[in-house]
């Protein structure tokens, strides 16, 4: 490319492109896969050396979504309207015996990146991403690319909190700290249907914030704050129905908490309960 009247002693690197079709990114979103090779560390928010156009620039990066994308074909945008699961690290295929035999970086799974980039690049959508650890000492002779992928949108800075909904689970063990009266259900048997608890709040705090929140008693069944119990931070949980919690039993506060949310308000949906496996599992009855 010859262009007159032009001092090319100015200019180290460009982009000659059409007005419009090479836009300027400070965050996108890629699908990515784990490269089979890479052996170091690909924690979420860690930085990573991107490659994509023609630029290589520091960029801090979000996995999630290879729950939600499991036996999915890849999609051809992203479901901003959805939420998603945070990762803790770049997921990887499960390692089986014969693993030395596989040669296809497909069998790795596919999963969402949002890449935050250090300073501005230029870049057409649909390019290739290249995600590299080029500063660790301890892979000086092994692979340094932990992932690969493409490019599907951009993500401004400024809007990732309304266009990624990725939230983290939390949970907060409180205790019972005695029972509520007994009543009598609809068999005509006497049951437990509320209970107070202690452990969960500040003695400080301001219980009529937290009226109507969802707990989950360590045998499952599942409540809600129905007032302040005292001036001591304890609680009055009602129940759906009867529970079978004890004295000193476990009550869960489980939310979600937005990554990229400044709000402390608790959030809480179906998918806010205990796993199965970590609550307690009924004594079988003897004969």
């Amino acid at each position: 490319l010859c262009l007159a009247q032009l001092d090319a002693t100015v200019i180290e690197r460009g982009i000659v492109a059409t007005p419009g079709s090479v836009p300027g990114l400070s965050a996108a979103l890629a699908l990515v896969r784990r490269v089979r090779f890479f052996r170091g560390p690909a924690e979420t928010e860690r930085k990573f050396h991107v490659t994509l156009g023609h630029a290589t620039t520091l960029a801090t990066a979000y996995f999630f979504g290879a729950a939600e994308l499991k036996g999915k074909a890849p999609p051809s945008s992203f479901d901003s309207t959805r939420e998603y699961v945070y990762q803790e690290l770049l997921a990887e295929r499960p390692k089986k015996k014969g693993d030395d035999a596989v040669e296809d970086d497909a069998d790795e799974p596919l999963q969402w990146c949002l890449l935050k980039f250090e300073a501005k690049v230029r870049c057409q959508l649909d390019a290739l991403v290249i995600g590299s650890n080029l500063e660790a000492n301890d892979l000086s002779d092994k692979c340094r690319i932990a992932f690969h992928g493409r490019l599907v949108e951009r993500a401004d800075a400024a809007d990732v909190g309304d266009r990624v909904r990725l939230y983290k689970l939390k949970r907060k063990v409180g205790a019972v700290a005695k029972l509520g009266d007994p009543c009598v259900d609809k068999s005509g048997e006497r049951a437990i249907r509320d209970v107070v608890g202690k452990d969960l709040f500040a003695k400080e705090a301001n219980m009529n914030q937290f009226i109507g929140t969802r707990l989950q008693a360590s045998t499952g069944e599942m409540g809600k704050i129905a007032s302040a119990f005292g001036r001591s931070g304890k609680f009055k949980v009602a129940f759906d129905g009867p529970t079978l919690v004890k004295p000193g039993g476990k009550l869960y506060l489980v939310y979600k908490k937005y990554v990229f949310s400044t709000s402390k308000a608790l959030h809480q949906d179906d998918d806010c309960v205990v796993p199965p496996e970590d609550l307690e599992q009924p004594k079988p009855r003897r004969p």
